[in-house]
């Protein structure tokens, strides 16, 4: 099944703390980059949008999905590569650059920070499937849950797009997230991996 929903990866941070560009970091022997791409076409998407920064060619040269071309389908998926040449300024001017990104059938988008390595397919399909299955989902925000715990990634109706898309560069999201709690849907999932934020290279094995 694929989704009236797109994929946002958001890959294009220098990983300071953690050494160099967390995209470039490992799973085994796959990038995490490759692997959130990888679940996400796993669990049913057909659009993702990779948005890139800092060494943007070396970490589109390093993963699997590198040698597809805007427009082209990669494992069922068209993969979109998105320069922001603004990385710097905050991670919310890539979640802008990722969603002006998203196709027009687009209803709504996930947004997956590529230094969650270890959340499992199973999460990005829960979201979608509460999103199918909510009559205002448009208008909403999906959540996962687990161990009475929200996470990572988050999936965000269409309709919310524009408050995102009028922030600045570094404003958080949690000012978007929590601005109407009606609109907030908690999906529970069997993942501990939606907490897993690995911001040191000590830290990378958690959730392995």
């Amino acid at each position: 099944m694929t989704y009236p929903i797109g994929a946002v990866i958001l890959a294009a941070g220098a990983g300071r703390r953690f050494g160099g560009p967390k995209a470039l970091a490992r799973v085994g022997e796959e990038s995490w980059l490759s692997a959130a791409a990888g679940k996400i076409q796993e669990a049913g998407f057909g659009w993702i949008s990779i948005v890139l920064g800092v060494d943007a060619e070396k970490v589109r040269a390093d993963s699997s999905v590198g040698a597809v071309s805007h427009g082209n389908s990669a494992g069922g998926a068209t993969i979109s590569w998105v320069l922001n040449a603004r990385w710097s300024a905050g991670r919310t001017g890539s979640i802008a650059c990722g969603l002006s990104d998203l196709p027009s059938w687009s209803r709504g988008a996930i947004i997956h920070q590529v230094d969650f390595p270890f959340v499992k397919a199973l999460t990005f399909r829960a979201l979608a499937e509460a999103f199918e299955a909510d009559a205002g989902a448009e208008g909403a925000i999906f959540l996962p849950l687990e161990s009475g715990r929200r996470g990572h990634p988050i999936l965000v109706g269409r309709d919310v797009w524009p408050e995102i898309l009028e922030m600045g560069p570094d404003d958080p999201l949690r000012n978007v997230i929590h601005k109407v709690r009606a609109r907030i849907r908690e999906v529970a999932v069997s993942d501990s991996g939606i907490h897993g934020n690995i911001n040191r290279a000590t830290d990378a094995r958690i959730g392995e």
